[in-house]
């Protein structure tokens, strides 16, 4: 009975797959046959039995093979003879001239191990006969074949050199060698960094900016080298840096096809993919003509994308584009040749679309603005009908199961219960009543260990943005205005969202000043910085200590800043508000602070007071004096005094030789007699 247990537990080797390697299936497969045979000790049972256990095992892709032998009833049941057959049907008609070949062309990949590289080179040299000279050739084999040329040296250079030292050497140097690049990772990391640095700033110093064609390149590549200029007929440089006065207007009346380059035209186009190798795409298939062909919808695309071999195909005509390239997310860029119309059917409909040329052969783009005149997509922001029961009773995952990790003895508390306003205690009993009914909770009417307090949240005195759109901002400085009223003057950023036509029209209707801050000079924000840094440690200790961040921001508005200034509620309200720090009546009173504007101006002078002390007198620049202004850390481009504002007096505009018009601060600007880039 013991040995029975024994043999059962044994599981049979899997069924012998025939691939194409059939004669490798076969030894393998054969090899653990035999092992499992050993263990149930099968030579001991009769030959009948052995040979219907070796059928069994093999598996039914072999049956066909076997019936194919036309075996003789005695064969049937000897097993030497039907492993002998088949044998002789997995024997490989072997080349022995390339399986030598094979051999000696075997050489150690980069980031393998020596062991497996061992057990290539011996499984194929068990291929070629090489008899006596086996151990030799496979010595021969590990030393040329091996990658790493120091355990090359060392092997060369040892004396009367066998197999087993060999293989011991590599060994021990792969071992060695692991173990050096743990011991010294961190400094070898520490040396990889500086050197790319270095080599990344010696990168960096080979490029400029070239004064001739307006991009950054490398010295002699300039793309304008012996280029015409449209504007002056001279070589050298490209139109856009031309520095020829315009002379003769007729010239410019009979360039029907040439494109105006300037701050207004749409110099790069950014579109999601260039060149696409997945296969799982929104596509459509459309026809311009007899030519057919498939458009990929890509939302993420500014333009309509077409290669040049589709538009012939079509009988597309190029004409000139304002658009120069195309730039990807990934930064890769592709030249526009031009752009042409195409009308083409789609769903039964003509279409006349837009398409941005290219050279490469790339999948033909409709961007977004396409997509959605068409109708190829659109906006969801409603369920379809017949969807209620999904948002019925409170909602779960079906089949699920979460595993809650609960504390160990927890410290219990109770809690004594906070006072609820009367106004709102018929809705806080509708939402109890509404989860008792959904199983959340359940009423309790004796005492229990702990306690827990409710706090009732209603609306919020602030509302966060859904975006920092104009329109979003402007509804809610409305929302503001409308509760503390309208204020004589509005301080903020330069950020497009101020700057719009329909944040001047706001400003004009309700009737107030606003003014910006000096573009890329925080310090000229700093009221609001301050604001937002106050903030932002309040939320910061709010969360170490796991406070009430509203509770937070009432304690700090309800906190003097001197005798004379009261607190910022002291200051709006003309009052104390109630908090649940206790106070008497007769602070809750409404009390006028008296001289709050002498006060908060004799600060404001005391600040800048200290300010000017580490502070350098700014230069008086007048009107066309020829200035160099920050555009970058260490680089300054030249540009020109156009505009000095009389309520702006830290700032100036200036114009850029690019024809941009800017507002910098004095601090961004240098004096200077030329105007050429640094």
């Amino acid at each position: 009975m013991a040995t029975n247990d024994a043999v059962s537990g044994i599981k049979p080797p899997a069924n012998l797959q025939i691939d194409s390697d059939k004669s490798t299936s076969w030894k393998k497969w054969l090899q653990q046959f035999e092992w499992y045979a050993t263990a149930i000790r099968l030579d001991k049972k009769p030959a009948d039995v052995q040979a219907a256990t070796f059928m069994a095992v093999i598996g039914s892709d072999a049956i066909e093979i076997y019936n194919s032998f036309n075996l003789s009833n005695v064969d049937q049941n000897n097993l030497q003879i039907i492993k002998e057959r088949f044998r002789e049907y997995f024997a490989p008609k072997t080349n022995i001239s390339f399986e030598r070949y094979i051999f000696f062309k075997i050489e150690q990949n980069e980031d393998e191990r020596f062991n497996k590289f061992l057990t290539r080179i011996k499984t194929q040299a068990s291929k070629c006969e090489f008899d006596q000279l086996f151990d030799e050739i496979l010595k021969d084999k590990i030393v040329f074949g091996i990658r790493s040329s120091q355990v090359r040296e060392k092997l060369l250079t040892e004396n009367r050199l066998d197999l087993n030292k060999a293989i011991t050497i590599c060994k021990t140097s792969e071992q060695a060698s692991k173990q050096l690049e743990e011991f010294e990772g961190k400094n070898r990391a520490d040396k990889v960094l500086i050197v790319r640095n270095k080599n990344v700033k010696q990168e960096q110093n080979k490029y400029f900016n070239c004064r001739r064609c307006g991009t950054n390149h490398k010295s002699r590549e300039c793309p304008a080298f012996n280029k015409p200029c449209t504007k002056c007929n001279k070589n050298g440089h490209f139109t856009k840096m031309c520095r020829t006065k315009k002379n003769n207007a007729n010239k410019q009346k009979n360039r029907l096809n040439e494109i105006e380059e300037s701050s207004n035209s749409d110099d790069e186009v950014y579109i999601s993919t260039l060149i696409t190798g997945e296969k799982k795409n929104w596509t459509e298939n459309v026809q311009v003509g007899s030519v057919k062909f498939t458009l990929k919808l890509d939302i993420g695309a500014e333009c309509n994308v077409l290669p040049r071999h589709l538009m012939y195909k079509a009988k597309g005509r190029l004409k000139p584009s304002r658009t120069k390239h195309l730039i990807s997310y990934t930064d890769d860029r592709m030249a526009v040749l031009g752009e042409t119309d195409l009308q083409f059917k789609l769903k039964n409909e003509k279409q006349n679309i837009t398409f941005k040329v290219v050279e490469e052969r790339v999948m033909p783009i409709l961007g977004l603005n396409t997509c959605e005149k068409l109708g190829l997509i659109a906006r969801v922001k409603t369920l379809k009908e017949g969807t209620d029961d999904i948002f019925e009773g409170l909602g779960c995952y079906k089949d699920y199961e979460y595993d809650i990790d609960l504390i160990e003895n927890p410290k219990l508390e109770i809690k004594a219960s906070r006072k609820i306003p009367h106004a709102i205690r018929h809705e806080d009993k509708q939402g109890l009543d509404r989860m008792v009914k959904l199983d959340v909770i359940k009423p309790e009417t004796a005492p229990t260990p702990a306690v827990s307090p409710m706090v009732i949240v209603k609306q919020k005195d602030f509302e966060p943005l859904k975006n920092q759109s104009s329109y979003e901002i402007i509804e809610q400085l409305k929302k503001w205005f409308s509760t503390h009223g309208v204020p004589e003057e509005l301080q903020s950023h330069n950020g497009i969202q101020y700057m719009s036509r329909e944040f001047r029209i706001f400003q004009k209707e309700w009737k107030f000043n606003h003014v910006t801050s000096s573009p890329h000079h925080h310090q000229g924000n700093g009221l609001a910085e301050k604001a937002v840094q106050t903030a932002k440690n309040i939320l910061r200790k709010c969360s170490i200590d796991k406070s009430d961040v509203q509770l937070a921001l009432l304690n700090w508005r309800n906190t003097p800043r001197n005798e004379n200034l009261g607190s910022p509620n002291q200051r709006l309200f003309s009052r104390v508000t109630r908090s649940p720090i206790p106070t008497t009546e007769n602070n809750l009173k409404p009390k006028l602070i008296k001289g709050l504007p002498t006060e908060l101006q004799r600060l404001r002078d005391t600040q800048v007071k200290y300010s000017n002390k580490r502070t350098t007198r700014p230069v008086n620049l007048e009107i066309n004096d020829k200035v160099r202004h920050k555009v970058a850390h260490r680089q300054w481009e030249g540009a020109r005094v156009v505009e000095k504002p009389e309520d702006l007096p830290r700032s100036v505009i200036i114009q850029t030789d690019k024809g941009q018009t800017l507002r910098r601060n004095f601090s961004h600007l240098h004096r200077t007699q030329s105007a050429t880039k640094l």
